[in-house]
């Protein structure tokens, strides 16, 4: 039968290649895959997958194929279609199924847009470290710094997240219940006989001592009655690491009739842990007089 232009392919008619069994690798003749292969050893047909799989031009039996002349037989199906590869900005996003691309699929140098990412303002197109461009509401507080953000806690400068407020400790009171002879013209460090509080165990013999990381300001108050005779004066100094703070002094003295006159003082020190602070007492009558009702105290001040 004769065609005008050029005769129409037989698609009816299927390759056949054979091969010497004994082995369990045959090249074939042209590309093929599994699905499009029909094998056939002695003339029973095998099946895919289960007895061979074909992968390019090599058919891999699973078993040795006996020994004979032509006895395996391939039967081509049909041809495997190369589409090769598609053209530059060829591919649309609706031919990628969705999910397809993972974070594998992604070069770790790839430049990927700062307005890409979930959770940048839209705008944000350089710095991604840069508050502004961060979307409100985008970024948790559990994000902004170590320990736990609640209501009754801020975020400090070293970002980490503190209790607000504080209670103004260490702190101390002591104070004495009995009298306390003084000796004339002398500095004398009064017997604290009773401590009212002591949060920090941080007062002992009359001395207190700023425990390890509670440096800081610290307000000091302290005084007493003193029982003095004629043309006597009292006087409360502070002493620091054993050292008289002679710019912390206060002065009472007798004036008339009165005998026991009251003489308190108060000061502010900014101590370093292992700092000690004293209170001393002195009169300057001819004779030993009488201390009453002494008292020392302390607190370290928050927020100065």
């Amino acid at each position: 039968m004769s065609y005008i232009g050029n005769e129409p392919p037989n698609i009816g008619a299927y390759g056949v290649e054979s091969f010497n069994g004994g082995g369990t690798s045959f090249t074939l003749s042209k590309v093929a895959e599994t699905a499009t292969v029909l094998l056939f050893i002695d003339g029973v047909r095998q099946t895919p997958v289960d007895a061979y799989s074909v992968s390019g031009t090599t058919l891999t039996t699973t078993a040795t194929t006996p020994s004979g002349t032509d006895n395996v037989t391939v039967q081509f199906l049909g041809d495997v279609v190369d589409f090769g590869t598609p053209s530059d900005n060829s591919v649309t996003s609706a031919k990628i199924l969705d999910g397809a691309i993972v974070n594998a699929d992604i070069n770790a140098s790839a430049a990927i847009a700062t307005s890409k990412i979930s959770g940048l303002a839209a705008s944000a197109t350089t710095d991604t470290t840069s508050a502004a461009n961060i979307s409100s509401g985008t970024l948790g507080t559990a994000r902004l710094g170590t320990g736990t953000a609640s209501s009754s806690t801020f975020l400090r400068g070293d970002q980490s997240w503190a209790a607000a407020g504080g209670d103004n400790t260490p702190s101390f009171l002591a104070y004495s219940t009995t009298n306390i002879s003084l000796t004339n013209d002398t500095y004398t460090l009064p017997t604290y006989n009773t401590e009212a509080w002591d949060t920090d165990t941080a007062f002992a013999s009359g001395v207190f001592t700023v425990p390890s990381g509670e440096g800081g300001k610290y307000l000091f108050w302290g005084g007493g009655y003193f029982a003095l005779e004629a043309d006597a004066t009292s006087r409360l100094v502070w002493y620091k690491d054993g050292v008289v703070q002679d710019q912390f002094r206060a002065y009472g003295g007798r004036y008339g009739s009165v005998k026991d006159l009251p003489n308190s003082g108060m000061a502010l020190f900014d101590l370093s842990e292992t700092d000690t602070m004293s209170l001393y007492v002195y009169q300057d009558g001819s004779t030993a007089q009488n201390l009453y009702y002494a008292f020392f105290g302390g607190m370290k001040l928050i927020g100065v």
